[in-house]
């Protein structure tokens, strides 16, 4: 019986492993989606001479409860400069390394990061960086990950039960399939 099952239990435990793995990052990697269009369109009108206050939307956003998405723009030196989203009040600061973003041949190109600035607040952050001939800085776009976190416990928990099923699938075939063959012998 082992010998039918246990290679089935193993292909099938790989292909869903595999599959998981695929359907997490899809949905963790479209969590940043919004940002990504936003920082760049942002970054790109700042370095054209825009001033940072035409970007900042009315509604503001208390990073401690909501989960709308965000824009904080920082000076050169990663303070921040203006914004609509607050965390304990006031306009977050981002740590340092954030502002490296990614280089290519090109130049500066974004950073698309995981924030956790508290033990209960998750955000999908873009920084992409911007340079006009008066100043430069980064724009940082944001928002929860509360909902793709939810997504992905429900993934999980499908998964899972993908994977029982599938096992008990793989046992009773590997039983019958041995009972056939005593019967045969």
């Amino acid at each position: 019986m082992a010998a039918i099952g246990l290679p089935l239990a193993v292909v099938a435990t790989l292909l869903l492993a595999i599959n998981y793995a695929q359907e997490q990052q899809i949905l963790r990697q479209g969590a940043n989606e919004p940002q990504i269009w936003m920082a760049e369109s942002i970054a790109a009108r700042l370095s054209a001479g825009a001033p940072p206050q035409n970007f900042i939307p009315a509604l503001p956003v208390v990073l401690e409860t909501d989960q709308s998405p965000y824009i904080i723009i920082y000076d050169g030196q990663g303070k921040p400069i203006a914004g609509n989203a607050t965390l304990n009040g006031v306009l977050p600061n981002l740590p340092l390394g954030i502002f490296g973003g990614h280089k290519d041949a090109g130049g500066t190109l974004d950073n698309r990061v995981t924030w956790q600035p508290t033990p209960t607040i998750r955000q999908a952050l873009v920084v992409a960086p911007f340079q006009s001939t008066t100043t430069s800085g980064y724009v940082a776009v944001g928002r929860s990950l509360r909902e793709v976190e939810v997504r992905e416990s429900t993934l999980t928990m499908h998964q899972v039960l993908g994977w029982l099923g599938t096992m008990l699938a793989i046992l009773a075939f590997s039983y019958v399939s041995a009972v056939l063959l005593r019967k045969r012998n």
